[in-house]
């Protein structure tokens, strides 16, 4: 009988953001040659949805985000790109809502949900507030 297998690869986040990404498996048995290329099935990982602006309640060194998941983590930026999260929060099983707190002297904020199984999601602009009354966020 023929022996089967499941083999699951995991790609760099790099690689996995290519589109269209190809990818081929080999067979080689033991005194054999390499098989033949064959053409797999490759489902590229979703993109978590962006933050949206009504969900967004900004004070000056926090920010309240709803309509998420459990699971689901929120990462606050102090600049747009290439720098590491100031702050971070992960939504507890059961709610809906994560509260980010964050030290920053930035008038404004870029944050990002990851959901389970899914990449980053484009950045939101929050603009903070300099009082601590909070405010929407714009944009």
């Amino acid at each position: 009988p023929a022996k089967t297998s499941t083999v699951t690869v995991t790609l760099a986040k790099a690689l996995n953001q290519v589109a269209p990404l190809k990818i081929f498996e080999t067979k080689t048995s033991n005194n054999e040659l390499e098989s033949a290329q064959t053409e797999l099935d490759y489902a590229a990982q979703v993109q978590s949805a962006t933050p949206e602006t009504n969900n967004v309640l900004a004070a000056p060194n926090a920010i309240f985000i709803t309509g998420l998941n459990a699971g689901d983590k929120v990462s606050v930026y102090a600049v747009a790109s290439g720098a590491k999260a100031i702050a971070t929060a992960t939504v507890v099983k059961g709610n809906t809502y994560a509260l980010v707190t964050f030290t920053t002297t930035a008038t404004s904020v870029y944050l990002t949900t990851t959901s389970n199984n899914e990449l980053e999601s484009s950045q939101l602009t929050v603009n903070l507030p300099t009082t601590s009354t909070g405010t929407s966020t714009n944009s």
